[in-house]
């Protein structure tokens, strides 16, 4: 072809306004027309061939566990479909910043962030990662690679109208904070039992740990062991074992009373066996006040703020207190962190400040590993001011009311170095 009239460059009862002649292989008019007006370079731009490229992509899904004015937590399940075993990556543009990362590593450069798996996922397998987000603005989009290379940092750009969308509500009962127990110094340390290898583990928790025989069930699937550290309580759950009749092979469970206080920190290790399978939940120790609910039993003269494991060992406080929104505790933050389930011992610790009466000024602060990854605040923790917290709900099984929670093989969890320190003691100390 050798030139070519642009009609669509002239006014319909006029002669054409430009003519362009060119030679060789044919060009598009628009190509043609920006070498006249290079100042309608930019419009033509639209118009440069793209290569068509793959869809490298994987499956991936995005769930928003917390979110609060100034950050959120992000659950992010992606599955391996290439058919070969490999680290993983996800890029992700962010309006906010990432503060904590848990499930993996990550490499910044400005807004934009490469993500990858802190180990390599099989064939078919999922790697579930928690992203804690710092920032008021919450628009964030993510990309997975499918090769296992990690993608060129700023190749996606961040935009509000590609948020994702979550697979379900926004949790705002559980904010994850930075912080620390810097209130409770060693000299207000209220609660420290040893554990005596002369005795059982029943004269243990009823002698040494302050424990009460009436309501405890389960004595005899706690033993006392010793290790290089010192001694601890190993709770055994058989093969099929979940919460139903006492009288069932399910864990054990026991009250400890040694205080009566308004403000209380508790710490103690765990430690679970190794390769332990999670498979739908199961219940932790925690501090408790009053009478200790639980059971579906109604929270109006207590509260107990146990620690809980969930499916893939995900963490969360399980609370029955005057206002949660069923007959059974309130799951808190569940997701904002994973408990190690390699046969490592671990520190939990947690926080509790009852309400003053007639206020929702209470709170409850948990940490793992001396990480902040709970804190639900204006919470109305009591009805009556005759209820203190007076100790530890220690409780470990597998449940859940029947057989699909169930433990799918014979396992164990153990405990030890339990202490409670009182920052702010409004009642006299029990002795035990």
């Amino acid at each position: 072809m050798d030139s070519l009239d642009l009609d669509d460059v002239q006014h319909p009862q006029h002669e054409p306004l430009a003519r362009i002649e060119f030679k060789g292989q044919a060009r598009r008019p628009e190509s043609a027309l920006s070498e006249m007006f290079p100042e309608l370079a930019i419009a033509t731009q639209a118009f440069t061939p793209r290569p068509e490229q793959a869809d490298t992509s994987l499956p991936l899904r995005v769930h928003e566990k917390s979110v609060w004015d100034d950050g959120m937590v992000l659950k992010v399940r992606v599955k391996n479909t290439t058919g070969r075993k490999q680290p993983l990556s996800v890029q992700l543009s962010l309006a906010a910043t990432i503060e904590n990362l848990w499930g993996g590593t990550y490499k910044a450069d400005g807004s934009h962030y490469v993500i990858t798996s802190d180990k390599a996922i099989a064939p078919g397998e999922q790697w579930d990662y928690t992203v804690k987000v710092s920032g008021k603005d919450h628009g964030y989009e993510f990309r997975s690679m499918a090769d296992g290379q990690e993608p060129a940092l700023q190749e996606t750009a961040f935009s509000h109208t590609n948020r994702l969308r979550p697979e379900g509500p926004a949790k705002t009962t559980a904010r994850p904070a930075t912080g620390s127990l810097e209130s409770i110094t060693p000299d207000q340390l209220a609660y420290a039992p040893r554990l005596d290898p002369a005795m059982s583990a029943k004269q243990n928790i009823l002698d040494s740990l302050g424990g009460v025989y009436a309501g405890g069930w389960g004595w005899e699937n706690i033993e006392v062991k010793h290790g290089p550290s010192g001694s601890f309580l190993r709770t055994h759950m058989e093969e099929g074992a979940y919460v139903r009749e006492k009288k069932e092979i399910r864990g054990a469970g026991f009250d400890t009373r040694t205080l009566s206080v308004t403000h209380a920190a508790l710490t103690y290790d765990l430690r679970f066996k190794p390769g332990f399978d999670p498979v739908k939940g199961g219940k932790l120790p925690g501090l408790m006040a009053g009478d200790s609910p639980s059971g579906h039993k109604k929270a109006n003269n207590g509260i107990t703020a146990r620690m809980m494991w969930r499916r893939d060992a995900q963490g969360e406080l399980y609370l029955y207190y005057p206002d949660m929104e069923k007959s059974h505790g309130d799951s808190i933050g569940r997701g904002n962190f994973y408990f190690d389930t390699s046969g490592e011992w671990h520190r939990i610790k947690q926080e509790v400040k009852l309400n003053d009466i007639g206020q929702t000024n209470g709170f409850i602060k948990v940490w793992y590993d001396d990480e902040l990854v709970i804190e639900a605040n204006d919470l109305r923790l009591r009805t009556k001011d005759s209820v203190y917290i007076e100790g530890i709900m220690h409780t470990i099984f597998f449940g859940g009311g029947n057989d699909s929670w169930a433990a799918a093989r014979d396992e164990w969890v153990d405990t030890r170095n339990f202490k409670i320190f009182t920052p702010s003691v409004t009642h006299a100390n029990r002795t035990p």
